[in-house]
């Protein structure tokens, strides 16, 4: 929120956040409900056809998480004979899909399947690396991640198709907030390193 905050200030423009379930956040730009998704969407060859991307503004990947007496799961295969939750529609679920075996429930967001591992009724979970850190950090929760990064997800800001002009203005303002200091500065305030790529 604070880099999309900074975004429109330097764009000369009031943001207005438009909350949206994940599965409908493509369709929604497409019919213009809102004018560009800062929502930590992984750039895809699949998702280019359908919206244009800006430069990355994040580098980060895939983790495991499990409950922290749980010491099964190191690397991606482990997860085969075992109950993964992951987002509906998202790339990790997509990772999780590709083990086979793997008992994948999917969910609409976070926090219920992050619930559902530590009430048992899953064994882990797939998401991304900074969220599960920053969550786990802040709300003292008793899981873990459990595994080095699985792969390596290069996240941007998705605009509507064949809008050039907008693409390049946001891709120059997230260069000068580079530069400036202002994109290290908001980073380091909400996951306490530096940024990794992008």
């Amino acid at each position: 929120m604070d880099i999309s905050t900074e975004l429109a200030k330097r764009l000369g423009v009031r943001p207005e956040f438009v909350a949206t379930k994940w599965d409908g956040l493509i369709g929604g730009l497409q019919a213009d409900k809102f004018d560009i998704i800062i929502a930590q969407m992984s750039i895809t060859d699949e998702r280019k056809k359908a919206v244009d991307f800006t430069d990355p503004y994040v580098v980060t990947g895939a983790v495991l998480i499990c409950r922290q007496d749980d010491n099964r799961f190191h690397q991606l295969s482990d997860i085969k004979g075992t109950k993964v939750g992951v987002g509906a529609g998202t790339t990790f679920e997509h990772l999780a899909r590709s083990v086979p075996g793997a008992d994948v429930h999917t969910y609409e967001a976070f926090n219920d399947y992050l619930q559902d591992l530590m009430n048992g009724r899953l064994d882990v979970i797939i998401n991304d690396s900074l969220l599960a850190g920053y969550t786990i950090k802040h709300g003292n929760l008793p899981v873990k991640i459990c595994s080095d990064l699985l792969d390596t997800d290069t996240i941007g800001m998705a605009i509507k198709k064949g809008n050039t002009d907008f693409v390049n203005k946001v891709d120059q303002i997230l260069a000068q907030m580079k530069q400036d200091g202002t994109y290290d500065q908001i980073y380091e305030k909400w996951f306490g390193t530096k940024p990794l790529g992008g």
